[in-house]
C-alpha cells in the first residue's frame, strides 16, 4: 500500500507531524496549554484520521471493499472529532481551546494548501526541483 501513496501525501504527513511536535514543545516551553494540549491533540487526531481515510480509500480502490465502509468510517471520524473537541473542552474549559483544537484538526488540510502554494511560488521563481 505504501508504494502507491504519492510522495506529496507522504511529505504532507511528515510536515503535519513535525508541526504537531513543534507545537507541543513550544507549548511546554512557554507553558501555553492551548498549544501543548489542544492543538497537539487536534493534530494527532488529524494524522490518525487521515491515515485511516487513506487506508480505507486504498481498500475501496484496489481491494474491492464496499463503498459503504468508507462512508461509515467518514462518519466515525466526525464522531471522533466531536469527542476530541469535548475532551479538550472538559480539560481546559476555555473557548480558545476549542479554536486551537479545531485548528489542529484542520492542520492536515491547511498543510496541503500551504504545501502546494509554496510549490507554486517556487516554480514561479524558476526553481525546477521542488519536494
Amino acid at each position: 500500500m505504501l508504494d502507491i501513496i504519492p510522495k506529496e501525501i507522504k511529505n504532507i504527513f511528515i510536515i503535519v507531524f513535525i508541526v504537531g511536535i513543534l507545537a507541543f514543545f513550544l507549548g511546554l516551553i512557554f507553558s501555553n496549554e492551548y498549544l501543548y494540549i489542544a492543538y497537539t491533540l487536534g493534530v494527532m487526531t488529524s494524522i490518525v484520521s487521515n491515515s485511516f481515510m487513506l487506508y480505507i480509500s486504498y481498500k475501496v480502490a484496489y481491494k474491492d471493499a464496499p463503498r459503504s465502509k468508507m462512508v461509515h468510517r467518514y462518519i466515525a471520524f466526525y464522531i471522533i472529532y466531536a469527542l476530541v473537541m469535548y475532551l479538550v473542552t472538559r480539560i481546559i474549559n476555555d473557548k480558545y481551546a476549542i479554536l486551537f483544537t479545531a485548528l489542529g484538526l484542520l492542520s492536515f488540510r491547511l498543510s496541503i494548501y500551504f504545501y502546494y502554494l509554496i510549490k507554486k511560488i517556487l516554480r514561479k521563481w524558476g526553481v525546477r526541483k521542488v519536494c
